[in-house]
């Protein structure tokens, strides 16, 4: 029973390894779940199928929600099971698990993608530990239920987008240009601030030297062509292994109204939210 109860420290990572939660099944659960719900954390166990699919009963899955080696197992089966489906498929991705207490980025998992250029893009990101800001006044008794959140990244071509954020653009400048307007002033749903005259040329070269670079876009590179192929394929797989589809996701109203973040037509983020835990999914425009 020692040993079960080091399993269950509230410092210890929640990834767990397969032997451990063999053994917190077998040794806490058995004989008290039904055969089904026991089958079922054995199969999530042993990667048959994702956690995010339906393949338990509602009813079964609220109850299991409520018990700590469904989290762990949960969170076994996420992390495990991507790798999994990386490896399988053969992606040029590059895994990097943050998952000991002397990494900086603790409890994650991070696939990422390096150009021929050495520019790394980011593909798929699992937190599996949020840690809450309110920590210290949780009660010990206080069972977190939390599977993390999961970033999923996505890089597309939109001629269009461009135009649109071209046009943005030139009407930031126009109005960063007009001496008489006061400094504190809203633009689209970018909140400027209060701005120094110099803060507004810097702001002003800043936009001048974006505006260039879209206007004189003509083609996709080489590299930006592997990079929409990379993240859409690594996206799709993922995706479709999760069960979720592209109308199973919402704008992210947080991110939308986000006024400390610039705001631009080349990123869009959509949300699907569950009772513990929420996926994103990161998109950029080129």
């Amino acid at each position: 029973m020692k040993e079960l109860n080091k399993l269950l420290d509230k410092e210890k990572s929640p990834l767990l390894s397969k032997e451990e939660l063999k053994l917190l099944l077998l040794e806490s659960y058995k004989g008290i779940l039904s055969k089904e719900m026991i089958e079922y954390l054995d199969s999530l166990i042993e990667l048959e199928f994702s956690v995010i699919k339906d393949y338990i009963a509602l009813d079964n899955r609220e109850i299991l929600t409520e018990l700590s080696i469904f989290r762990y197992a949960s969170i076994y089966n996420i992390y495990n099971r991507t790798i999994k489906l990386i490896k399988e498929n053969k992606l040029p991705l590059e895994i990097n698990k943050f998952d000991k207490p002397t990494d900086v980025r603790e409890n994650s998992l991070n696939l990422s993608f390096v150009t021929k250029s050495k520019k790394r893009i980011n593909v798929f990101e699992y937190d599996y530990n949020y840690h809450s800001p309110y920590r210290n006044k949780i009660p010990e008794y206080y069972y977190n239920r939390s599977l993390g959140g999961i970033t999923i990244y996505q890089t597309l071509e939109s001629k269009e987008r461009i135009k649109k954020e071209i046009n943005l653009i030139l009407g930031r400048l126009e109005k960063l240009y007009d001496k008489d307007i006061p400094i504190r002033t809203l633009i689209e749903e970018e909140l400027i601030g209060y701005n120094t005259p110099f803060e507004n040329k810097v702001k002003i070269g800043l936009l001048e030297k974006r505006f260039t670079e879209l206007d004189s876009k003509k083609d996709l590179t080489e590299e930006e062509k592997d990079e929409i192929k990379v993240t859409n394929y690594a996206s799709e797989i993922i995706l479709d292994d999760m069960g979720l589809k592209e109308e199973d996701f919402t704008t992210d109203k947080e991110d939308l109204f986000n006024l400390s973040k610039e705001f631009t037509n080349l990123e869009e983020t959509k949300v699907k939210k569950f009772t513990n835990l929420e996926i994103k999914r990161k998109i950029k425009y080129i």
